[in-house]
Parts: C-alpha cells; sequence; structure tokens
C-alpha cells in the first residue's frame, strides 16, 4: 500500500505494485529514427511486462502509440494523456459480451432447429471481455497525493513532486530536483517501481505548498522590517 496517495488513488497499490512508465510511442517510425538503439514495439511490451503483474497497476504517462500494443500490456492500466495523444474514448477500455458457442459446435452437438435458441438467447454461453485498453484516463496532469503531481510534459510547481515523461534524452533524468522522468528512452525501457521510489523517502525533500507559501510571507515580513 502507498500511503502517500489520496485515499481515491489507493486502490492502486492494494493488490500488488505501481509502475511508472511513459512514451512507449508504439508503431511510430519518426521516434524510432531519432532514437535507433530503440527495442521494437514487442521487445518494449516483453521488458514492461517482465516487471508489471497481472495484479499490478501500470501508470502510462502518455504518448502510447498504436493502441493494439498497450492491449498488449498487464496490469491495471491508467493514462495519462500525452501531447501524441488525441481523445479521451479512444483509450478506454470498454466491456462486451462474446458468445462462447460457435455455430459450428451447435450443429454438430445440437439439433440445428435450435441453433437460434441457443446462439441468440442462451445468456449462460455469454462472457463479458473488454478491448484491452486503459481503466482509467486523464486528459491532463493529475494530483495524486499531496506532494505527487503526475504529467506528460515536466511542470515545476512548489510543494509537488512531478513525475513526468516526454524528455527522450537518455541522460536527461530530471530537469529539477523535484522531478522525475519516466520517458522510456530515459529509464532504459524499464518500468520505474513507485512503491519502492515512496520507500526511499524521496518526499522527504519536497516542501509541501504551505510551508513553502509560510516561508514566501516569513521572507517578505522580514524584508519589511528591515525597512
Amino acid at each position: 500500500m502507498i500511503v502517500q496517495l489520496y485515499e481515491k488513488f489507493r486502490p492502486w497499490s492494494e493488490t500488488g505494485t505501481v509502475w511508472l512508465y511513459s512514451d512507449p510511442h508504439f508503431g511510430d517510425e519518426e521516434v524510432r529514427s531519432l532514437v535507433p538503439s530503440r527495442p521494437t514495439d514487442e521487445e518494449q511490451v516483453r521488458l514492461i511486462n517482465s516487471k508489471v503483474g497481472r495484479k499490478d497497476t501500470l501508470i502510462l504517462l502518455g504518448d502510447v502509440g498504436d493502441i493494439e500494443y498497450a492491449k498488449k500490456l498487464r496490469g491495471y492500466k491508467v493514462l495519462i494523456m500525452g501531447n501524441h495523444d488525441a481523445g479521451v474514448s479512444n483509450y478506454q477500455k470498454r466491456y462486451y459480451y462474446e458468445n462462447t458457442i460457435t455455430k459450428e459446435r451447435v450443429y454438430k452437438d445440437e439439433d440445428p432447429e435450435y441453433f437460434d435458441t441457443v446462439f441468440h438467447i442462451n445468456f449462460a454461453n455469454m462472457v463479458l471481455k473488454d478491448n484491452g485498453l486503459f481503466d482509467e484516463v486523464y486528459a491532463g496532469p493529475l494530483i495524486v497525493g499531496e506532494k505527487i503531481l503526475l504529467s506528460h510534459e515536466p511542470i515545476s510547481i512548489p510543494g509537488f513532486l512531478n513525475i513526468h515523461g516526454h524528455i527522450h534524452h537518455p541522460l536527461v533524468k530530471a530537469n529539477h530536483p523535484n522531478q522525475l522522468n519516466c520517458c522510456s528512452d530515459a529509464i532504459n525501457y524499464t518500468p520505474i517501481n513507485m512503491n519502492q521510489l515512496m520507500k526511499s523517502g524521496i518526499l522527504g525533500k519536497v516542501e509541501t505548498v504551505h510551508r513553502a507559501t509560510i516561508d514566501k510571507a516569513t521572507k517578505r515580513a522580514r524584508k519589511r522590517g528591515k525597512k
């Protein structure tokens, strides 16, 4: 359980580990041309799934690319949309019923005259399936804890650790002490374990918004006192 998350988001960590990843850009040949060393799309899926279990949560911080590859990713999937993602509904998980009994099976095992009854009305043969996409989709930045801000592009806001993507340079882990770059190219295509990140004490270095506000007010008061 990641206690630093607001109660609304704690279910992400109730059954397993929370993983952070960004910018897979599945099927994006332009990005591949800029970073020739990138693994193939299938390999990137394999690398992600080698960490993310079925009971874990995967938070993807934008720029998905071809959603057919996103369907292959494991876990409870959360998307913070990036600048290359368009249309929330295009990434949302949708459910549908599928009949497990085929026409061929009916004709083989049943009298053909009962086909319509068995195939169209017998709901015992229906199973609920989904399209494999994201369980939660957010169109923009999301504050998930007192000091935790998730976004695609880096955002510097006092009082928050900004976990983001977007910066593809492999050497740029952060542009600011309170930022963490989870772009695939910067983390060697290996998701970051958010549970371990929180246990590392990284939030202890981040002042709360209230503390920053009080400190600013104190400095202003001292300046006025010197005049």
